[in-house]
């Protein structure tokens, strides 16, 4: 039996939540005998083929060895530069939901790797796991890495940077991006790499390395004309030195970013600048400052991400100001939207806050059960730290300190979990 065959079996078993038995019934074949075709024993015969497509309504074509497609080919390359480009609001989930049935194995494996990292990038993370799960656990098994061709491993090993960094996992991601940039050619893609690294050094608090990273890629953009990459880049140099309380330097490069912006016409990054703006008032207490930047990023978005992202950032600083009513009012606003099953969650989290000032304990213990149960299970601990910090203040403010002890200590060892 050709590579890929007896495993797309197993796949699609794995899909249909099924047992190796109850499939095996369905289609008229002892349990052994679909045992032995899953381990590659037993060759597939045309009527166990027509009978397996049946029963998984998909085409015979699906069980057949077809070699790769210089279209698909194309397709691939494209939407992996999206994907890693952060370009990907064109990018449909029909592009992933309907692909041929007479795909190549090795052409299926990289659209469904690109599947996994668009739902990382999307906030997905349970469809994300479900693929993991049923497709890339079985394909990805037995496969040595190094022999796969090379846009495989590239795609491979940007899927394990993000598995890794969307679990707040960072010190394994940076082999991943060191082998990634090695396996790009061109050289937005390697920017976009350095960028990526910059993030993780602020994510691990390596100001230092983030800035020689970032000074690196605003170099390399310098002679360019790719001004959105620039645009980014200057964000994250204003993110580092805010993190270091350097308000002056955030100030200028705002300053800088305001006026390039407008010199290049940039307009799909107003909105991106003022969230920024409201990001760095936040992060100084200026409640209201930053209300009104987040407002303005909001009206401004267009990019249903940015959009969502502002009203979660609205709906926290109209919390911090004892706003509740307005508060309550943007997160009715959002049960209209379509959202990730992360976002649902981070705003069930800031509803459980808004139940607390609210005194509605009840509803407030409720909330925060699902929301716990959601993060512990995905490995998020940025989100459970901002859990953990609201409490922890809520009872600092009633004077309650042993509680708020309490709370600022599972926030710190949080830290502690991550690294394990």
């Amino acid at each position: 039996m050709k590579l890929g065959m007896e495993k797309r079996i197993i796949y699609l078993r794995k899909k249909s939540g099924k047992s190796q038995s109850e499939i095996a019934k369905s289609i008229y074949l002892s349990n052994s005998h679909l045992s032995n075709i899953e381990a590659g024993r037993y060759e597939l015969t045309t009527g166990v083929i027509q009978l397996l497509a049946k029963r998984f309504e998909v085409s015979t074509d699906y069980f057949k060895l077809t070699p790769n497609s210089p279209e698909l080919a194309k397709n691939l390359e494209v939407t992996f530069s999206k994907i890693l480009l952060d370009d990907d609001r064109d990018i449909s989930l029909s592009l992933f939901e309907n692909l041929p049935d007479a795909i190549s194995f090795e052409q299926e494996l990289a659209w469904k790797i690109l599947e996994v990292i668009f739902y990382y990038k999307q906030h997905e993370f349970e469809k994300a796991k479900a693929i993991k799960k049923n497709y890339l656990s079985v394909f990805l098994e037995e496969i040595e890495i190094e022999q796969l061709p090379r846009y495989l491993q590239k795609y491979y090993t940007l899927y394990k940077f993000e598995s890794h960094y969307k679990q707040s996992e960072f010190s394994k991601c940076y082999e991943f991006l060191e082998g990634l940039s090695k396996l790009l050619a061109h050289q937005n893609h390697q920017v976009k790499v350095t960028l990526m690294q910059t993030e993780l050094f602020i994510s691990l608090e390596q100001y230092g390395k983030a800035f020689v990273h970032i000074g690196t890629a605003i170099d390399l953009l310098k002679d360019t004309e790719d001004y959105p990459l620039l645009a980014k880049s200057l964000i994250l140099k204003s993110v580092i030195n805010l993190k270091l309380g350097l308000y002056d330097e955030v100030h200028l490069i705002i300053q800088e970013l305001e006026a390039f912006i407008t010199k290049h016409n940039l307009t799909e990054f107003r909105g991106f600048i003022f969230q920024h703006k409201g990001f760095v008032y936040e992060k100084s207490h200026q409640f209201y400052e930053a209300l009104s930047n987040y407002e303005q990023a909001y009206y401004l978005a267009e990019k249903a991400e940015l959009v969502i992202e502002c009203l979660i950032s609205i709906i926290s600083c109209h919390i911090k100001l004892k706003n509740l009513e307005k508060a309550r009012h943007y997160l009715d606003a959002t049960s209209t939207m379509t959202l990730s099953k992360t976002n649902e969650m981070i705003l069930l989290s800031l509803e459980s806050e808004l139940f607390l000032y609210q005194e509605k304990i009840k509803e407030h213990r409720s909330s925060l059960k699902k929301v716990f149960k959601y993060f512990k299970s995905i490995q998020v601990y940025e989100d459970l730290a901002y859990i953990y910090d609201y409490l922890a203040n809520y009872y600092l403010e009633k004077k309650s300190y042993k509680n708020a002890a309490f709370y600022y200590h599972k926030k710190e060892m949080l830290k502690v979990e991550k690294e394990y």
